[in-house]
């Protein structure tokens, strides 16, 4: 798999990145699916001749191809000097060289012997300016072989920029956080990385003592903190992240470690403080181009428009819109296979088959027999919706002994007569020993007359007659409630 990525037309970079006695190399390909790491290489440096052991490494990672691919170097933390300030108002455009001069506060540092880079940024409320410096004939050294190669540099940078851009590469979540505090473990080392949306503001790297981990972790996440204010930054890190030594975790307290630690902890596997992990951080750089330091910018190759162009993101893009296309063209197919069997359909049908005037016919016996359904739905009673209003208006110890309802269809307009329509209510209630007639009649003609659908069918509520009947030992009161459409004329 990696040959053939290596031979077909990707965009590929390479990084170089020179630490101590060792060199390291990594070559990477820019896939739809993200990068791909096709060869690294490790060599010792010769101190008599760096140069070619760089150049060694250059033809190594070509592999005899023609092509000019991209190259990025790193410079160690050790060999950079670095700092974030607060810019001041009458600083805003100073030069790199002032701003170095300012920042070291010192007249004996050799300015001109030294290579300069400013990056600007606004992580709060203050602008920052973040200073990166380089002995000059360090970097000297280091492009001289790609120069003599031919090949494009892009970048020098210092080594924690590419190992930040590694953990935002697996660490994306993150990425857009305010301010991060990352620490970068190996087993004798660790650097710890203050970043403000993914640009590094302050680092400090060094020893880390075997047996006092956790110590030595919060004492530079405390010192970075510290430093970080008096820099000018207005906030504290909002998270913690340490990368690396997975060993390490398994030992430690975790649950003291959050105690000491305000904002969020993490902990990831990778990547750890590792020169291979460094080496391909600078070779994505020269995929990305986000913008970073550059201690090398007069000795820099432009990037070409086949490097320049988003071949990811295109390619994506172009994925998605065959998708779509292919999407839409199985969804007029189906849409023109269910016009086709319509279309068929309409033809056989019957009503095709007939003319105008018989379709005008047709119109009119459909709306005398939709006329005749309507006048029977409009004149027609509900006799269900009654049982259940008649039983809510029932006083207690009153009793209905039957329930007749009356309603004649109403038939065609130009009819004599109305059509009747009539409840007859027949109930009964017990007579007290006083022989008055109880108030439970009168209660429930009040409430018959009170009810909304009595009112609307029979707003005419009379109680027809009233008389007494004795069955067993008790009397009963008998009587009979008529309700009218309307008042009958005397």
């Amino acid at each position: 798999m990696f040959s053939i990525l290596a031979r077909i037309g990707l965009p590929q970079a390479i990084g170089i990145y020179v630490e101590g006695a060792e060199a390291h190399a990594c070559r990477i390909a820019s896939t739809p699916l993200g990068t791909v790491e096709l060869a690294k290489r490790t060599e010792a440096i010769d101190p008599q001749q760096p140069q070619v052991t760089i150049e060694r490494l250059a033809d190594a990672m070509m592999n005899g191809r023609s092509e000019k691919i991209p190259v990025a170097i790193g410079i160690s933390a050790d060999q950079t000097f670095f700092t974030t300030r607060s810019m001041q108002t009458r600083g805003g455009d100073a030069s790199p060289r002032v701003l170095l001069r300012e920042a070291l506060r010192s007249s004996n540092v050799a300015i001109d012997e030294m290579v300069v880079d400013v990056v600007r940024s606004q992580p709060g409320s203050r602008q920052m300016a973040s200073i990166a410096a380089c002995r000059q004939e360090i970097v000297e050294q280091l492009v001289e072989p790609l120069k003599v190669r031919g090949l494009p540099m892009l970048r020098v940078e210092p080594a924690p920029c590419a190992l930040l851009r590694r953990a935002l590469h697996q660490d994306g979540s993150r990425r857009r956080a305010k301010i991060v505090c990352r620490v970068f473990l190996s087993d004798s080392h660790f650097l710890a990385v203050l970043a403000a949306k993914g640009k590094p503001l302050l680092w400090r790297h060094s020893k880390l003592p075997c047996g006092d981990e956790t110590s030595a972790i919060l004492a530079v996440v405390r010192s970075l903190g510290s430093i970080g204010s008096q820099s000018g930054l207005d906030s504290q890190a909002e998270s913690v992240v340490i990368h690396g030594r997975s060993d390490l975790r398994r030992l430690l307290d975790m649950d003291w470690v959050h105690q000491q630690v305000s904002g969020e902890l993490a902990w990831l596997d990778g990547p750890a403080l590792d020169s291979s992990q460094v080496a391909l951080g600078l070779a994505e750089g020269c995929l990305d181009d986000e913008g970073g330091f550059d201690l090398a910018r007069k000795y820099q190759t432009e990037r070409t428009l086949w490097q320049s162009f988003p071949w990811s993101e295109a390619t994506i893009h172009v994925a998605l819109i065959i998708a779509m296309a292919l999407f839409l063209t199985y969804r007029l197919l189906l849409v023109q296979d269910e016009l086709t069997a319509a279309t068929m359909r309409n033809s056989q049908s019957a009503i095709a088959s007939l003319t105008t005037q018989q379709l005008q016919k047709e119109k009119k016996e459909l709306k005398v027999q939709v006329s005749a359904v309507e006048s029977f739905l409009d004149s027609r009673i509900v006799w269900t919706n009654y049982e259940r209003e008649l039983a809510s208006a029932l006083p207690a110890d009153v009793f209905f002994t039957s329930i007749r309802g009356v309603s004649e269809f109403a038939g065609s307009s130009k009819a004599k007569t109305k059509p009747k329509k009539q409840l007859v209510l027949k109930g009964a209630v017990a007579i007290p020993q006083d022989g008055l007639i109880p108030h439970e009649v009168d209660r429930l003609l009040n409430s018959l007359r009170e009810n909304p659908l009595l009112k609307h069918d029979f707003p005419q509520i009379e109680l027809a007659d009233l008389k007494q009947f004795k069955r067993d030992d008790e009397t009963l009161a008998m009587f009979t409630v008529i309700g009218l459409a309307k008042e009958t004329k005397k």
